[in-house]
């Protein structure tokens, strides 16, 4: 019984401190609303503004940063000629004969060089 004794005895503070308090009037509570709903409205549409704004510079990175691969893209293709291997099984593995391709490789053409976007030192 001891802890409700202690828990109505907090109450019963609680009420006589709530009787102390000085409460704002209905005009200074509307007026404290309405400014804080303003501030809200101001700082929400600052911030729309800022995020559209940053969104637009990003756009524009973006978009340039693709035009530019798009004109550095490499050469087309060459296209692969495949020539016919025979392929010959003994029981279920195969065996391919590749001795009589020719085995030299040659070398990719390199596309351009792009230009490069750090300043050199001259």
């Amino acid at each position: 019984m001891n802890s409700i004794q202690a828990l109505l005895n907090y109450l019963r503070s609680s009420k006589a401190e709530l009787k102390k308090v000085t409460w704002p009037s209905k005009q200074n509570t509307l007026r404290y609303s309405a400014l804080v709903i303003a501030v809200s409205l101001i700082l929400a549409g600052f911030f729309t503004l800022l995020d559209f704004g940053f969104s637009r510079v990003v756009d524009a990175g973006l978009s340039a940063q693709q035009s530019n691969m798009a004109q550095t893209e490499a050469q087309p293709e060459q296209p692969v000629n495949v020539e016919p291997v025979d392929v010959q099984t003994e029981g279920e593995t195969p065996i391919m004969d590749f001795s009589d391709q020719d085995t030299t490789l040659t070398p990719t053409p390199e596309a351009p060089a792009a230009e490069s976007e750090t300043p050199t030192a001259e």
